[in-house]
């Protein structure tokens, strides 16, 4: 929600009309949900069913013997394989140019920065990386968030997850360290 206010502020305050936060979480995917169902069905489908996988079973493995930028890495390239076959359904994605989907494999990337902080940053917290998940999902499809105001919210994740590499630094991706698998 937070990424969707400063995104809708900074459109505003370039001239455009105010984005009608009532609208926010609902989604032309599921008109019949308002916010709460549309991010419990995010969080359960999208977040729980992808980030058990990626992070809860994959990142420990990937990092053991890697620093957590190179594990992101190789989990962003299956990450992304895992989301092609999206482009031939649904409209967003179907509908990309070359530029789109550059644009779409560095956010694939980013993002992952993203959920592998959260998740050594909170001790191996899937639940942490669900819920952010969802979340994140509810923001980036909720029909009020179109244009501009999606494109400034993946530049704030982008922007957000170069500061984590910056200040965490690549070996760890977090301050406390990373949750690698227990031998």
């Amino acid at each position: 929600m937070a990424l969707f206010v400063i995104a809708a502020v900074a459109v505003r305050i370039r001239g455009d009309a105010w984005a009608d936060f009532s609208q926010f979480g609902l989604a032309e995917e599921f008109p019949q949900f308002g916010l709460i169902a549309t991010w419990i069905f995010h969080t359960l489908t999208f977040g729980l069913g992808e980030e058990a996988g990626w992070r809860g079973y994959a990142l420990p493995r990937l990092q053991k013997g890697r620093s957590a930028l190179s594990a992101t890495l190789i989990l962003s390239v299956l990450w992304a394989l895992w989301h092609l076959p999206m482009f031939w359904y649904r409209p967003g994605y179907a509908n990309m140019n070359i530029g789109g989907i550059i644009g779409w494999l560095f956010s694939i990337v980013t993002g992952a920065v993203l959920l592998t902080w959260l998740y050594n940053s909170s001790k191996g917290s899937v639940l942490v990386v669900i819920l952010f998940h969802g979340s994140v999902d509810v923001a980036f499809t909720t029909r009020v968030a179109q244009g501009d105001i999606v494109n400034i919210m993946g530049m704030l994740i982008m922007v957000w997850a170069i500061i984590v590499v910056i200040v965490t630094g690549p070996a760890n991706l977090s301050r406390s360290g990373k949750h690698t698998l227990q031998s």
